[in-house]
């Protein structure tokens, strides 16, 4: 009777807390999208309705600078999962040319 072998291979627990980060850096990226502008621009507004007020400004360069932050973390994201597909294909052909027999 041939006896059959299960391996089980357990992820990396640096790979691990690696993912938990960036998960954790992504949604913090894109909550300080959301609520930063209205936080920062909070800080530029007068308690009175009559003085000097420069939100408007504020408020507008706060949008550019969201869909900036946010352009960069989209590009960033796919920037490296498209490096982590290269890494893990050149890897895996070195490794089966290195077990390949010859």
């Amino acid at each position: 009777m041939a006896e059959e072998v299960v391996v089980v291979s357990k992820t990396s627990p640096v790979r691990r807390r690696a993912v938990e980060g960036a998960v954790g850096m992504l949604a913090g990226l894109v909550l300080a999208c959301l609520s930063g502008p209205a936080f920062v621009s909070f800080w530029y507004k007068p308690p009175s309705g009559d003085a000097f007020s420069c939100a408007g400004t504020v408020t507008e360069a706060l949008s550019y600078f969201v869909k900036l932050e946010l352009f960069a973390g989209l590009a960033g994201g796919g920037f490296i999962l498209l490096m982590s597909f290269l890494l893990r294909r050149m890897l895996r052909k070195r490794r089966e040319a290195r077990t390949a027999p010859t």
